[in-house]
């Protein structure tokens, strides 16, 4: 299901959320996360087409508490984007090198089911 959210960045906010409860997009069954994902995009393209013209939008998803999940539900946003909104993103990016970089990605495989 989707609603707005009630407290929207820029006007158009919208939350994609599954009717059954899951705390987070891994606990999600496959199946279950296609049709989120499907929802999500015929709703981001009805996004697109909004007054003023929307010049972008951002899809939100986080999981627990570091990660900034308020809501313990998982949900997709989804944000409008126009000029000098003044909604920004801050990252405090790092280089860590090639041999890391595939170390770390190593890791990750070796957990894949």
């Amino acid at each position: 299901m989707a609603f707005m959210d009630l407290y929207p960045i820029n006007p158009g906010h919208v939350l994609v959320v599954p009717r059954v409860h899951y705390e987070r997009l891994s606990d999600i069954p496959e199946a279950v996360g296609a049709a989120l994902f499907r929802a999500t995009q015929r709703i981001e393209r009805a996004v697109w087409q909004l007054e003023p013209r929307c010049l972008g939008t951002n899809l939100l998803q986080s999981n627990g508490k570091d990660a900034g999940q308020e809501i313990f539900h998982a949900h997709i946003h989804i944000i409008p984007r126009y000029s000098e909104d003044g909604f920004r993103f801050r990252f405090n990016a790092q280089q860590p090198g090639r041999a890391a970089l595939n170390e770390k990605a190593t890791e990750i495989k070796s957990h894949l089911d």
